[in-house]
């Protein structure tokens, strides 16, 4: 009562004439130096009484400091404490709300979410607060459809209806996070949900439904996703080709996903390449596969383990042969050093061919390092053969390297080769 009434002076009295002191009376009475203002001297109290790692105590503390709009203090009390529960969580977010620091708050939501401390109580707490504010941003309601997508899917939706009755541009909501808090066939129902109530999803939305669906290997939906995707134009977006393309490459669906890779304006993503190469080393077709690879190869998109393992399934279907074929495209676009990695990745031994393919590209290109191992490789196999000598002694005149030159062209003479 004397809190509340700014009697500060009187509500001190009482509590020091209270011969026992529990940590109701306790925290009422930091309540009351709050109330007035005191943070520091509440702070304070916290710490010499040995509350600071009380629980209950510091909710109350970071309370204090986020409605009174000192953020930076509450975070900093946050950020101090090991064990946190949803009151803790929630009182740090409600403040950033509260002085609309929106960006911190839904990050904040996002950690929590992380922690897995969203509750339906704090989800119904974060709506009402939403609800009293002058203005719902882009922000606010995606930090209220991630918590919903977790616990009411069907919440969710409607959430994003009324972001559209708001007039809040499509292209900034993430629809995304609905399907991505799904699993399985339940991403699907989710992303028929969104349709049927006339919500035209985003280039996200695009691209986790299409993941969730290669996942699956589901092929019904295809035809009226694609439709849509055509219909709205993220067709012409790189990220959401690149979706379709490894859907449908993992639904077997190879025909399909050669159409949407041809169609392509821009192929600057791994992605396409990979899903391609791999889509069709799985299917069997070795040389469409090693084909895309050769193109790639020639393209400005850097190689990766995929791309590899891609290759090497097609290897795999089609001879080792292939394999020294491999060698030859890389090593003859000057990609030397995924040569050697390929080599290296091989589970058969390398043969002669794939050697002095190697060698070949290593003259041409000036690579004298990587050159003479190949050389020494293709010499162990082919112990008579002059060739890796000859192009081995041309790599070291044309790179002035004479002391090796003249110790190789004894070795020939002593060899008789």
């Amino acid at each position: 009562m004397y809190g509340k009434c700014e009697m500060l002076d009187a509500a001190k009295q009482v509590f020091d004439v209270m011969s026992e002191k529990n940590m109701v009376t306790w925290n009422a009475m930091l309540g009351v130096y709050a109330q007035n203002g005191y943070f520091n001297h509440v702070h304070l109290v916290v710490i010499k009484r040995t509350f600071a790692n009380n629980l209950f105590v510091n909710n109350e503390l970071v309370d204090m400091y986020a409605k009174a709009g000192a953020l930076k203090e509450a975070r900093k009390q946050f950020e101090r404490m090991k064990t946190r529960d949803n009151i803790f969580w929630n009182a740090i977010i409600v403040g950033y709300v509260q002085e609309e620091e929106e960006t911190d708050a839904f990050k904040m939501f996002n950690r929590m979410r992380l922690h897995g401390i969203v509750l339906d109580e704090f989800i119904k707490d974060a709506r009402k607060i939403y609800s009293s504010m002058a203005e719902w941003s882009v922000v606010s309601m995606n930090a209220l459809i991630s918590g919903y997508a977790l616990k009411n899917i069907k919440e969710a939706i409607i959430l994003l209806s009324e972001m559209q009755a708001l007039r809040l541009k499509p292209s900034e909501i993430k629809f995304a996070s609905l399907i991505d808090a799904c699993k399985g066939s339940q991403a699907i129902i989710s992303y028929r949900e969104i349709r049927d109530n006339y919500i035209f999803p985003d280039q996200a939305t695009f691209v986790s439904i299409l993941r969730a669906c290669a996942l699956l290997s589901v092929l019904q939906d295809r035809k009226e996703i694609h439709s849509l995707i055509f219909h709205t134009g993220f067709d012409l977006d790189e990220l959401t080709s690149n979706a379709l393309i490894d859907m449908y490459a993992k639904c077997r669906d190879v025909k399909s996903a050669v159409q949407v890779f041809e169609e392509m304006g821009t192929k600057k993503d791994v992605i396409s390449w990979n899903s391609m190469i791999v889509g069709f080393a799985k299917k069997g077709h070795a040389e469409s596969s090693l084909k895309v690879f050769s193109e790639m190869a020639h393209s400005c998109v850097t190689l990766d383990d995929v791309t590899f393992l891609g290759v090497l399934t097609a290897c795999s279907h089609a001879g080792a042969d292939h394999y020294a074929c491999i060698v030859d495209v890389l090593g003859r676009w000057g990609n030397l050093k995924e040569a050697e990695e390929f080599i290296d990745k091989l589970n058969v031994e390398p043969n002669a061919m794939i050697w002095a393919n190697l060698l070949g590209a290593c003259r041409i290109h000036g690579n004298d390092i990587r050159g003479e191992q190949a050389a020494k490789n293709l010499i162990k196999l082919e112990h008579d053969n002059s060739s890796p000598y000859v192009l081995l002694y041309k790599m070291y005149a044309a790179s002035r390297h004479w002391n090796e030159a003249r110790s190789l062209r004894r070795t020939m003479i002593q060899k008789e080769i």
